[in-house]
This record gives structure tokens, sequence and C-alpha cells, in this order.
């Protein structure tokens, strides 16, 4: 653009330093593992910082269709969770994951606790995504997982028998993490010790593994690593309920 024709500079005047106190976003990594334990947990928990997205909003209405009850404290992102002390009593037949992934894997395995079967399905795009062998290994410690869909994909029925626990050997080299997250999840609520070894002594993403042992300690259960491939959860030491905050996602911020 030729010099004569650019527009007139426009004038910048400061008005002082900034002053204002921002709340990054919680991370929802932590958030859905936070609600889950909460979920389970004995007594009535306070997950803050909880923020909105369709991942988490999945795994709240997931858990609420699993007779969780849940609500809002105050205006923001923070929420009560009335735990079931391990005793899930669904209200629903269905549970809709939408295209969470997370909420997916974590029901699959927390619906091993209900005390009627329920199916779980998804968004088109969620029935393309394998979760068959995660059915197996629940099935290995006790439970009753059947794969409805095509190609070892949801919708499949779970729930209407306990975990019964003990051993069981999970491949997680290629697949997803978040298949050994789900059941060591739902584990301290088993009839037996859980020990969840992996092939290989291989865990993709193996730090959120690390983080959702981390949450399990932080509601009280006991679940620590034994040696680089298995990972040991003691039954009987269930959740207690507490106030957690879900630490911000520095992605989001």
């Amino acid at each position: 653009m030729p010099a004569a024709e650019l527009p007139d500079p426009l004038p910048i005047r400061p008005r002082g330093p900034l002053s204002a106190v921002v709340r990054p976003p919680g991370s929802r990594s932590l958030a859905n593992r936070a609600q889950l334990a909460a979920a389970l947990a004995r007594g009535t928990s306070l997950v803050r910082n909880v923020t909105p997205s369709d991942d988490t909003d999945a795994m709240r209405e997931g858990l609420v269709n699993l007779g969780v009850r849940m609500e809002r404290s105050g205006a923001g992102d923070d929420w009560l969770v009335h735990g079931v002390d391990g005793h899930l009593v669904p209200v629903a037949t269905k549970i809709d994951v939408r295209a969470s992934g997370t909420t997916a894997r974590f029901l699959t395995s927390a619906a091993t606790l209900a005390s009627t079967p329920v199916v779980l399905d998804g968004t088109e795009r969620m029935r393309e995504r394998p979760i068959a062998d995660l059915a197996e290994a629940l099935c290995t410690l006790g439970a009753r997982v059947e794969v409805l869909g095509e190609r070892g994909c949801p919708p499949l029925r779970t729930g209407g028998s306990r975990l019964v626990g003990g051993e069981a050997l999970l491949d997680v080299r290629r697949t997803s993490s978040q298949y050994a997250s789900g059941i060591l999840l739902a584990a301290p609520y088993a009839q037996r010790d859980v020990t969840l070894r992996f092939v290989g002594d291989e865990v993709i993403s193996r730090p959120f593994v690390d983080l959702t042992l981390a949450v399990m300690r932080d509601f009280g259960a006991h679940a620590e690593w034994r040696g680089p491939g298995a990972v040991f959860v003691r039954a009987g030491r269930g959740y207690q309920a507490r106030e957690y905050a879900v630490e911000p996602d520095a992605q989001g911020a």
C-alpha cells in the first residue's frame, strides 16, 4: 500500500497495570479420575475446578445414570459428589459415553460393580474404537462383560456381577493406558486383591497410570507398582470422601 494511503496511526494510551485473578481450567484427565473416585467413595466429596468439557460432562452424566448423586456447589465448576461406597445401583439401562474414550474405558470397569447390567454405547466414531482387550481383562478378574459391537468395539454390556479380583494380563504396549487406569480405579472394590500385569513390562503413556495411582491414593486406596510391569491394588480399602481440587491444565491454560 502506498504511504499516502496508509491510515492515520491509532494512539494507544496506557491505563496502568492490570490487576486480576485468573484460574486456569482444570485438567480433564485429573477431573475424570477424581469424579469416579469420589463417586465410588464413602461419604460426600467436594471436587473443585471441574472444567466443563465433553469428557467431564459425559463422565458425570454416566455416573448419574449409574446411580450417583452429583450437584453443583455454588456458581462455579465445583461439584458435590455423594459417594456410593462401591455399590452402584443404576437408574438407567443404557449409558451414553458420547465420544469420550476416557468415559467409555473408565465406566466399563466401574460398571462391573453395578447391581444390574447396563449397556455402554456412544457415537458412531466410538463404535469404531476397540475395547475387547479391556473386556477380556475384566472377565479374567471375574466380571461379566460382553462386547456387543463389531470387531471388538462398543456397545458392550456389563454389570450384574461383582469384580472378583486376582491377576490379569493386559497388553498396553500400543493401546491406550486408559484400559489399565479403568481397571485400577475399580479395583479397590474387588472381592480379592488385584494385580494387573503388563505384557513386556511396557505401558504406553505410563505417566497417566502414575496419575491414576496418585488420585487413588489421594482418596485413600492402597495402590502401588510391583516392579516395572505390575500394579497391585488392595481390595477392601475403598475410597474415602474428601475435598479435592483439580490441578490446572497447562495446555488448556
